[in-house]
């Protein structure tokens, strides 16, 4: 059924989005919460991040044993509820490393855990959620 009037509260904190996600438009709702916070699904503003490309920065033990940053590079082939599969290869000493946009590596989206025992080649990557951004809020100095 549709409203009638949207400029009461809380009707009036529900908006529409319209985004465009790698030339494929997309509309969805959202809730503001704050002068300048919108709270809605991650697939809402981002689509399906099968193919996106990410980038995966840290200290790997060879070369160097951790003493210089390196990255990989790669593409998201399997998006799963709290986690995601990548061709980007990382090595010892990458787990727990940022996992960024390729395109805005300001945008963080997951925090890498490592390779796929059975198969070297699918990195695991844990997707950034609100959980795990509420434990960071609670923590922060």
């Amino acid at each position: 059924m549709q409203f009638s009037n949207t400029s009461a509260f809380p009707y009036r904190a529900t908006c529409r989005i319209k985004t465009d996600v790698y030339g494929e438009e997309l509309v969805a709702s959202g809730l503001i919460v704050g002068p300048s916070l919108l709270l809605t699904n991650t697939h809402c503003v981002m689509g399906s991040m099968v193919g996106y490309g990410i980038t995966i920065m840290g200290y790997p033990n060879t070369p160097g044993y951790g003493q210089l940053q390196y990255y990989t590079q790669g593409n998201i082939d399997e998006a799963h509820f709290g986690y995601f599969l990548s061709n980007a290869k990382s090595t010892g000493g990458m787990s727990g490393a940022p996992i960024v946009m390729t395109t805005d590596k300001n945008y963080a989206i997951g925090i890498n855990k490592g390779h796929l025992d059975e198969n070297p080649d699918v990195e695991i990557g844990v997707k950034i959620t609100q959980t795990i951004i509420d434990v960071i809020l609670a923590n922060k100095a």
